[in-house]
């Protein structure tokens, strides 16, 4: 209880009144300052067509996390909710109808900060998370931009049904989900027990991966794939319509089962039935697995 009351104490909340449109210009509609992470599980957030940001303070000697909504309108704006285990951001005005609406959401967080749980849930929006620590990462948008950089976390789930998606330097101690409809798909330095990608219209770029197992479902698009190490679980890779390009270390062992129906499978390294499976299927396109980087 002290601390719940800790945290209301610290917090500043500013709070616009409600009216019409206050013009082009962003301005400070709402914020919490000086939020204490002790006791803090979870962050929850549901939009409709704001960005946000999350990321660490520039400050390293600040411990607390802070938040600020800007916008160019001083009413129907995100609703802030902390009980000191989660805070709940939630937009549950009708937005759409106004069309020059500008909103932003930026969480700073101390770099100490360990979360159970980052879930955001939004229409129309771009998200940008850099320097995270959470067990259970959720992230899907039906329309905008999504950059993730630098997030350790236990799970790692994300969709945009169109948008791009990029991927950046990020540890993931089990499975990484990712899934596009319509969009590129950029992929970085990641390191993972399991990847799962899956696009039905876009290109997808994965480079300098490291993973026990792969699976890659690719409706429409061009795949460019390079494993630091080979896979030690079977694994596979689906192309509907495109060209795909794997790159395996030079010594990899492993051997290959599928079929081709409109393209061609070519392959560097012997076939043999030692090491994991590589199960592939090409619908249209031409498949090459190559030997060393294509970086």
């Amino acid at each position: 209880m002290k601390k719940f009351l800790a945290s209301i104490l610290a917090a500043t909340v500013i709070a616009g009144a409600v009216s019409a449109q206050s013009g082009t210009q962003l301005q400070t509609v709402s914020a919490q300052k000086g939020i204490q992470i002790n006791g803090l599980k979870k962050i929850q957030i549901s939009l409709k067509s704001e960005s946000i940001t999350i990321r660490q303070n520039e400050d390293t000697e600040d411990k607390t996390l802070n938040i600020e909504i800007l916008s160019n309108y001083t009413a129907m704006y995100p609703i802030l909710k902390n009980d000191g285990k989660a805070i709940k951001i939630e937009q549950k005005d009708n937005t759409g109808k106004l069309k020059d609406r500008v909103c932003e959401v930026t969480i700073t967080v101390p770099k100490d900060l360990k979360l159970q749980e980052l879930k955001i849930n939004t229409d129309t929006s771009d998200i940008t998370i850099t320097d995270l620590h959470t067990q259970k990462l959720d992230v899907g948008t039906k329309s905008g931009e999504v950059k993730l950089t630098k997030i350790d976390s236990t799970d790692f789930s994300v969709s945009t049904e169109k948008g791009d998606l990029t991927v950046r330097n990020n540890k993931v101690e089990k499975t990484a989900n990712m899934k596009s409809s319509s969009g590129s798909m950029t992929v970085t330095n990641l390191v993972a027990d399991e990847i799962i990608t899956e696009t039905q219209k876009g290109n997808i770029r994965l480079s300098d991966i490291t993973t026990k197992k792969i699976s890659i479902n690719a409706d429409k698009g061009v795949l460019d794939l390079n494993l630091n190490k080979l896979f030690e679980k079977d694994s596979e890779i689906r192309v509907s319509s495109g060209n795909a390009k794997i790159y395996l270390p030079s010594n990899s062992t492993f051997w290959t089962s599928g079929s081709v129906d409109r393209g061609r499978f070519r392959s560097e390294f012997s076939q043999d039935s030692k090491g994991p499976l590589l199960n592939i299927k090409v619908g249209g396109g031409d498949m090459q697995i190559i030997k060393g980087s294509g970086l």
